[in-house]
């Protein structure tokens, strides 16, 4: 904090940190999130290289059986676990709803802009077509995500595209 900078306490009473927030810190919190830190770091290379290859998965699959579906990054400049792709003829919003009614869970724009009904500033910059626009969707792939789960979506995602198409044409 800035010198000079006010300041209003979080929590009142002793004055602790510097008067800004007053208790006795944790021990045991504060020990549970180092061995976590721990754990986390131990397993992170595997768990990387296993979230990779789910969403190498996933994307292959979709391929396989959806046309002019477009990936809009590389894995070598992505997220592990992030896979945004663009479904050409299809909307977004109708894709989320079908996708919803079958138990799967995906967003339509960045987690930063969730909310917003412009077309995504960054789809545009990096020169992804209108009608491609359109239909991008963003899927997560994380450390519970399991390869039973890859096999689902890429069963369940074609059928809800191919609707989806109908609708939007």
């Amino acid at each position: 904090v800035r010198k000079g900078t006010p300041i209003r306490p979080m929590i009142l009473g002793g004055g602790q940190e510097r008067g800004r927030r007053s208790g006795t810190p944790s021990v045991a919190a504060i020990v549970g999130f180092a061995t976590a830190l721990r754990m986390v770091d131990s397993e992170r290379d595997l768990v990387t290289e296993r979230v990779i290859g789910l969403r190498r998965r996933f994307i292959d699959g979709l391929s396989e059986s959806i046309d002019e579906i477009v990936a809009t990054i590389d894995d070598a400049r992505t997220v592990p676990g992030t896979c945004h792709v663009c479904f050409e003829g299809a909307d977004s919003e109708s894709l989320l709803l079908l996708f919803e009614s079958a138990g799967l869970v995906a967003s339509a724009g960045s987690s930063c802009s969730s909310g917003a009904s412009e077309p995504s500033h960054v789809l545009s910059a990096m020169s992804v077509a209108d009608k491609l626009r359109d239909g991008a969707i963003r899927f997560s792939i994380g450390h519970g995500t399991t390869e039973d789960d890859i096999e689902r979506a890429v069963d369940l995602i074609p059928g809800a595209v191919s609707r989806a198409r109908a609708f939007f044409s």
